[in-house]
C-alpha cells in the first residue's frame, strides 16, 4: 500500500503542475457571440484554430491564430505568447465534433491562462453564418 502511494505521488511531481479539466467544465461560447466579442475587443480576445495547417491556411476567424495541441507545454509559465493577457481565448476546431479543438480547449483551461471558451459548433457553422473570414478563402 505503502508503495503505491508512493507511486501516486512520484507520478503527480514527473506528470507536471497542470490540472486536470473534465469535459463538464468546458464553457461553450456561440459563434455570434465570438464575432461580437472580437469586434468590440479585437486586442483583448484571440481565437485558436485547432485544425491542421492547410485548413488555417484556407480560411480562419479574424486575427485567429494556430496552436497545436502538442506545442502547449503543462505550466502557465510556458504558455503561448498569443494567449497570455486576452481576456477571452476561444477555441475552435473544423466542426461541433472536434476531439482537437475539446483537447486544446481542456488543455489551455488546466493551465490557467484566463476566461478559456470552446465554440463548439466550429468553422463550418462560423462560415454557414456568414461572418468574416481571413485566409485564401476569403478572397472567393
Amino acid at each position: 500500500m505503502a508503495v503505491a502511494a508512493c507511486l501516486l505521488l512520484l507520478g503527480g511531481l514527473v506528470g507536471g503542475c497542470a490540472a486536470a479539466v473534465s469535459d463538464r467544465a468546458i464553457l461553450e461560447i456561440s459563434p455570434a457571440e465570438v464575432a461580437e466579442r472580437l469586434a468590440k475587443s479585437p486586442k483583448g480576445v484571440v481565437a485558436v484554430d485547432a485544425r491542421d495547417a492547410e485548413a488555417f491556411a484556407q480560411g480562419r476567424l479574424p486575427g485567429a491564430v494556430r496552436l497545436p495541441l502538442n506545442a502547449i507545454g503543462n505550466d502557465s509559465e510556458n504558455a503561448p505568447q498569443a494567449v497570455r493577457g486576452k481576456s477571452l481565448i476561444v477555441v475552435y476546431g473544423e466542426d461541433p465534433g472536434s476531439a482537437g479543438a475539446i483537447a486544446l480547449t481542456k488543455r489551455l483551461m488546466s493551465l490557467g491562462v484566463g476566461d478559456v471558451r470552446l465554440m463548439r459548433a466550429g468553422f463550418i457553422s462560423w462560415r454557414a453564418q456568414a461572418l468574416p473570414i481571413e485566409g485564401a478563402s476569403a478572397r472567393d
